[in-house]
């Protein structure tokens, strides 16, 4: 299910730090540095915070456990596997953990069968694995802090869904150059952005724009709160055909200057603006100076009434990937979860009908 839109809550705090130019020899220095960290922890064996915690028996210490520093996905996977077998003691049963051992690998097959059950969506399935490289690279820990302590699960992407539509977004992205305009609409803590940051150019920005203020404040923690070897994994990003560009995208997130947090609901701490997601009209002047979005993906649903404004939103030869309401129902009162939700399909649009595809991926 996705949250309906203008229930979604989350948004960020405004920052408007230009780009900053890394140089090559910065980048060479991080590169040789995060090298030989990398061969200093294989040589002696060990890392940072492995020892393994007999009582894994609170969100604190499980938090401590699977938050690795500085952040390497396949140790995170190593813990995660260490805390799935302690599932099964009383102490942990009411815990918020089941978006936790999610992994990319352990939702392979369901984004995997998502796509392929789907005729109009089967030609992704073959970039799963594309998708997956970009999921691991993120540290999933950071990420889901707020529903490890708090049990919010509404704040982020399930990391099955989020697998599914960066499948579909990255190799629409490849067609489309340099310079672009990114928007994500109810963004939650921004992850998806982050990874498909790590694909564009120095010169393209990505919003990452929701209603409220609560995922916005969250998102701003991982990314501009904490060094970049903890944010992202610096040697896997470094195994990449691309890792020079990477590694500067993941410098610019860092920095704040690529991936810009933007809240606009009224009267709320952070935000900046008096309007909800739906009016994407609005953010196209107040985000890009009225040039429009070369790419935009939504995380709450659009009804059908509101796609002609995301139309309008688009450059020329823009896209958008739009789950579209076609049934709503209201989620619990307890507050961990967003008021309401819908169900219906994925669709990518374009600036004209002729260029739609769907329906995709239902959920």
């Amino acid at each position: 299910a996705v949250a309906s839109s203008g229930h979604l809550a989350s948004q960020q705090i405004q920052h408007d730090s230009v780009w900053d130019s890394v140089n090559t020899h910065q980048l060479a220095c991080i590169m040789r540095v995060s090298m030989f960290a990398l061969l200093l922890q294989v040589a002696v064996g060990i890392r940072a915070n492995t020892e393994v915690s007999s009582e894994l028996d609170n969100s604190q210490k499980i938090f401590n456990f699977i938050n690795v520093s500085p952040y390497d996905f396949s140790e995170f996977s190593r813990r995660l596997e260490i805390l799935k077998s302690k599932l099964e003691i009383a102490e942990l049963k009411d815990l918020h953990l089941g978006e936790v051992i999610n992994t990319p690998d352990e939702v392979r097959k369901t984004a995997v069968d998502r796509l392929e059950e789907s005729p109009k969506a089967r030609s992704y399935a073959v970039e799963i694995d594309n998708a997956l490289f970009h999921a691991k690279l993120v540290n999933r820990a950071l990420v889901l802090e707020d529903e490890v302590f708090n049990g919010r699960e509404f704040t982020s992407l399930g990391m099955a869904m989020q697998t599914t539509i960066l499948a579909m977004l990255l190799p629409n992205l490849r067609n489309l150059g340099t310079g672009l305009n990114v928007l994500f609409g109810g963004c939650g803590i921004g992850d998806w952005a982050a990874e498909v940051a790590l694909e564009l150019d120095e010169t393209s920005r990505i919003w990452c724009w929701s209603s409220s203020n609560l995922s916005t404040s969250l998102g701003e923690k991982v990314f501009l709160n904490h060094d970049l070897e903890d944010i992202f994994d610096v040697a896997m990003i470094q195994s990449s055909p691309d890792a020079e560009q990477m590694l500067a995208a993941a410098i610019a997130v860092r920095k704040g200057s690529k991936l810009k947090f933007r809240c606009t609901s009224p009267n709320l701490d952070g935000c900046s603006g008096n309007f909800l997601t739906t009016d994407i009209g609005k953010s196209v002047e107040r985000f890009t100076a009225g040039q429009g979005y070369d790419m935009v993906a939504y995380g709450n649903a659009l009804t059908p009434e509101e796609l002609p404004a995301v139309r309008q939103a688009l450059r020329k030869d823009g896209f958008a990937l739009i789950p579209v309401c076609l049934a709503a129902y209201q989620g619990d009162t307890s507050g961990t979860s967003a008021p309401w939700y819908c169900s219906g399909s994925f669709w990518k649009i374009g600036q004209e009908r002729v260029q739609d595809q769907g329906p995709l991926v239902q959920f």
